[in-house]
């Protein structure tokens, strides 16, 4: 077991780690998911490369409460939003956010809420 003394330097050094992007990103991403994925990097662009996934662009016009009509607790074919999201940006107990150029208020508000926005395609 680890002594207090070094789970407090881990705990000093992880608030110190996420609050400068924090800072730096939050308003950057206003929308969440639509304020990144544009253009050919929209999200239904982005779901051709998921093997049998159907096309939303028709189906979709909010992101990502839209994709928690399948996405959620009980769906039988597909895994819960959160899943879904965390695995397919790689947001992990041992990867850092900066891997996809974000932190947690890229999607999530301060209050821990998720951004919404309409659809962008």
């Amino acid at each position: 077991m680890l002594n207090k003394r070094i789970v407090s330097l881990l705990v000093i050094a992880a608030i110190f780690a996420m609050a400068i992007p924090f800072a730096a990103t939050a308003a950057d991403a206003p929308g969440g998911c639509v304020t990144c994925h544009t253009g050919d990097k929209a999200i239904p662009a982005m779901l051709t490369k998921v093997k049998g996934h159907p096309n939303v662009t028709k189906l979709i016009k909010s992101v990502p409460d839209g994709c928690a009509m399948c996405h959620k607790a009980g769906a039988p074919k597909a895994p819960t939003l959160s899943v879904a999201i965390h695995s397919v940006h790689k947001v992990a107990k041992d990867v850092k956010a900066a891997a996809i150029k974000g932190d947690c208020l890229t999607c999530h508000s301060a209050d821990g809420k998720i951004k919404k926005a309409p659809s962008n395609w």
